[in-house]
């Protein structure tokens, strides 16, 4: 399963002067994930008679993967806000919401195994002796860079640059 969030938004902050629409600052982020999962899982079911009562013991093994790929950034002062002028500030550049300290991107990896058996034995009707168990392993690796992302957007599949997003 592929998931992709393409976000850019924007608000405003501050008390409004109501006869000149003044007073608020703009904040906006931009935020542009990807995650990729993977998984199966497979089992093996028996039956069986015993005793003249049925018996069944089910195994299984599992694994998935996870792989992340994600970039933010964001202004917390894009400018001022008139309350008259919805088109007050201006949109960010992809270049602005890219170049400040808030800005980062981010990788990840994370990988679970596991195997699991139950045994379900009829000792007499209706008592039913069950036995499970399970065991599982995690591995996750995850890299963060602050400040240094590269100048793209994935936009879809694409990673092609931008001057400025193109969605608010």
């Amino acid at each position: 399963m592929r998931e992709t969030n393409y976000i850019l938004y924007s608000f405003g902050r501050g008390a409004v002067d109501p006869a000149t629409g003044d007073g608020m600052r703009s904040r906006a982020y931009l935020y542009d994930f990807e995650n990729i999962n993977k998984g199966a899982d497979i089992n093996l079911t028996g039956k069986w008679r015993a005793f003249d009562l049925e018996h069944e013991v089910v195994l299984g093994a599992n694994a998935s993967d996870l792989q992340t790929d994600d970039l933010q950034g964001g202004l917390l002062n894009l400018g001022a806000i008139n309350l008259y002028d919805p088109v007050s500030p201006p949109r960010p550049t992809l270049e602005q919401l890219l170049g400040t300290t808030y800005a980062g991107t981010s990788t990840g990896k994370i990988s679970q195994n596991g195997i699991y058996g139950v045994a379900r034995y009829k000792l007499a009707e209706p008592l039913t002796l069950v036995l499970e168990g399970a065991a599982a392993t995690t591995a996750t690796t995850m890299t963060c860079t602050v400040s240094t992302p590269p100048r793209r957007t994935r936009r879809g599949r694409g990673r092609a640059a931008s001057s400025r997003p193109t969605a608010v």
